[in-house]
């Protein structure tokens, strides 16, 4: 509790990293429902790693995280470094200090910001060693970000729009961002929800 405690005082420092944190788990809940997890646990799981796994984030300067969702190539190197590191540095500061949370969550945590390319951080493994709900949590992250970059440049894009943006069609299997299946089962799942 203590850990949660601190973890929760400095992610209200920063108002986006709580707002992110609420739109991420809608998304991650809704990914998940589309590749067949509906177990409580999991929706906990989700829902805890996503609390969590930006915490560092709140180090930096608010001017810092809006910069990286509308530019990236602006972002200093250091405050680059930063960013890609926070995965590891919630991962490794939770497993410190809050002993009760599991080795799921820990994962996903971990885990919330890799690629199907290899292209992701912090450690650029490929997501297809990783759990489906892994997977499932860092093509939610992939979505949000989209939708967050567009949204400040004044386009509102629906979550379908994203999931075919992120099929990445023209892209050789190897170097897409996400593995085909997860893309076309959650725009399955959304189109055509009466088969669920």
């Amino acid at each position: 509790v203590e850990g949660l405690r601190e973890v929760l005082l400095q992610n209200t420092k920063y108002l986006l990293v709580m707002q992110d944190a609420a739109a991420i788990t809608t998304i991650a809940v809704f990914i998940a429902m589309s590749h067949g997890f509906a177990s409580r646990k999991v929706f906990s799981d989700l829902s805890m790693a996503i609390l969590l796994m930006d915490a560092p984030l709140a180090d930096l300067d608010e001017g810092v995280v809006k910069q990286y969702y509308q530019d990236r190539s602006k972002v200093s190197e250091g405050d680059f470094e930063k960013i890609k590191n926070h995965p590891k540095v919630a991962h490794q500061t939770v497993r410190d200090r809050m002993k009760s949370v599991s080795e799921n969550v820990l994962q996903l945590m971990l885990n919330h910001h890799e690629l199907y390319n290899g292209n992701g951080y912090p450690h650029g493994i490929r997501s297809e060693s990783l759990s489906t709900i892994s997977r499932s949590l860092a093509l939610s992250v992939d979505i949000f970000e989209h939708m967050k970059a567009e949204q400040f440049k004044g386009n509102e894009l629906e979550l379908v729009e994203v999931l075919n943006i992120l099929k990445d069609e023209e892209a050789e299997p190897h170097t897409r961002r996400h593995h085909r299946r997860l893309i076309s089962d959650s725009i399955s799942f959304i189109t055509k929800p009466g088969i669920y």
